[in-house]
């Protein structure tokens, strides 16, 4: 994927996500703080990616094996990688791979591409 594309996310994950930043618009609204966009979409791509249902032992070792053959990959091409899985099975599998690559900062990084291309795809 070249840095100009941006990936098709699932309009599952669109859906889940924008209904997400509104709530968050709404919360914000109500208690008087200041609605932060950039923020809003992160703490929404978060939130919409842990509340996944309980994983099965077979997706567990799906991503467990996805991981794997990531673990070798320079941090911006696991991103990229990861990007591109989110693509395919969707943001929920996406991040459990990432997950068990074990390095949080793997994680946050990808959250926060996530947020980016959301972002940059919203309609």
């Amino acid at each position: 994927m070249s840095e100009i594309e941006s990936p098709n996310f699932f309009k599952e994950d669109q859906a889940g996500i924008r209904e997400l930043v509104e709530l968050k618009k709404m919360e914000s609204a109500e208690s008087g703080k200041e609605f932060v966009p950039n923020e809003a979409v992160k703490e929404a791509v978060r939130e919409y990616a842990s509340g996944s249902a309980q994983i099965s032992g077979d997706a567990a070792d799906r991503h467990q094996r996805a991981a794997a053959k990531l673990k070798n990959e320079p941090h911006s091409g696991q991103i990229e990688e990861l990007l591109k899985i989110a693509e395919k099975e969707g943001v929920v599998y996406a991040v459990n791979v990432a997950k068990h690559l074990g390095n949080p900062h793997i994680m946050d990084d990808f959250h926060d591409r996530l947020a980016f291309e959301f972002s940059k795809n919203k309609e």
